[in-house]
């Protein structure tokens, strides 16, 4: 114990800049992290980003997108002919002239998003949350909701 006493004069002192030295690689580690991270796409689409994005024009169409979060989002004329969208977020999106025909769109969440002029023919809304102030005029549509 002298021995190991000796060879550590501070323990107080080596224990406080290990310490010190954990919390700077932290803030660094924290500081070159990519702040796109924290809105990844919840579902399965690879590790793009899409809450809060510009994909105009996009085309989706026939993806398997369970649970994609697509919040905040501009999607204007994207194609998602097809897709299964089954739970997934376009709170608060922009999907005008969008093509949503054949989709899957159980269970999603078109909470203050506007789908003005969008195409829903033959889509699955069975448990679509749309409260708020969204937007449905001039959808073309033609199936019994």
């Amino acid at each position: 114990m002298a021995l190991l006493n000796a060879l550590i004069p501070n323990k107080k002192l080596v224990e406080d800049f290990a310490k010190t030295g954990f919390l700077a690689i932290l803030s660094v580690s924290l500081f070159f992290t990519d702040p796109a991270l924290a809105f990844k796409g919840g579902g399965p689409y690879g590790s793009e980003v899409t809450r809060g994005q510009d994909l105009t024009g996009k085309d989706f169409s026939g993806r398997t997108l369970i649970k994609q979060d697509f919040k905040t989002s501009i999607l204007r004329q994207a194609n998602f002919k097809g897709a299964k969208l089954l739970g997934a977020s376009f709170f608060d999106a922009d999907l005008t002239g969008a093509d949503l025909s054949d989709a899957d769109l159980r269970s999603v969440d078109f909470s203050l998003a506007n789908v003005t002029k969008a195409n829903l023919s033959n889509a699955n809304l069975e448990g679509a949350l749309a409260t708020g102030n969204t937007s449905f005029k001039g959808i073309k549509y033609n199936r019994s909701w």
